[in-house]
């Protein structure tokens, strides 16, 4: 069957969706969702336009309220997930801080690889005792990061490998962040850093995410 990467978090899902398919598609043929159909009528929707001649689908999941992200994840039975971060979203309906943790890391339940932000070592405690194997991806640390980076005064950022520089269409640390987090979930997939680096050197950048504004 194809192998499924699934994307949740509180910031940064979109972006990432989008870099993680470029990184992969350097190398395989990826369906990602369309836009942010990341809820309990869009998840299903996108499974069902994956085309039978996708290696890989990245599938977007959003939650907005509690049990949500577990009940996609069970649908969705991604071989990877990734979390992109944990931050104060829709409180309303999860409660606080552990909330909003505990809901997105459920993806995490009974996942192959769990791909964290290194940035927030809480993310991968509670990966730990759900998913089969943790990998966390960050900037100055994690178990994949860079061998030094730079951002420039414009937002434009570089992440550099020995001699392979990826450079993201997206603007701002936040979207180096992204980049790792990319960057791991394809090499958990067999993806060299310098397939995943040209396939994110293409990717468009998206409309109103990030978007610099005269």
């Amino acid at each position: 069957g194809r192998t499924i990467v699934a994307v949740a978090g509180s910031n940064g899902k979109t972006s990432t969706k989008e870099l993680t398919s470029a990184a992969l598609g350097s190398r395989l043929s990826v369906y990602a969702t369309r836009g942010n159909l990341n809820n309990h009528v869009g998840v299903p929707l996108t499974l069902l336009a994956i085309p039978d001649d996708a290696d890989v689908a990245v599938v977007e999941i959003g939650t907005n309220h509690p049990g949500e992200v577990g009940m996609l994840r069970a649908l969705v039975e991604p071989d990877v997930a990734i979390v992109t971060s944990v931050g104060e979203e829709h409180l309303e309906g999860l409660g606080d801080l552990a909330g909003v943790l505990r809901e997105e890391s459920s993806v995490f339940a009974g996942t192959p690889v769990a791909i964290v932000p290194a940035g927030q070592p809480e993310i991968g405690e509670a990966a730990r005792g759900l998913a089969g194997a943790t990998v966390s991806a960050g900037l100055d640390a994690g178990d994949v990061r860079p061998d030094s980076w730079s951002i420039t005064s414009d937002g434009a950022g570089v992440l550099r490998f020995g001699d392979v520089e990826v450079r993201p269409p997206l603007r701002g640390e936040h979207n180096l962040r992204n980049a790792m987090l990319a960057i791991a979930a394809a090499r958990s997939l067999g993806v060299s850093i310098e397939d995943a680096a040209s396939g994110i050197a293409r990717t468009p950048a998206l409309p109103m995410r990030s978007a610099w504004v005269q």
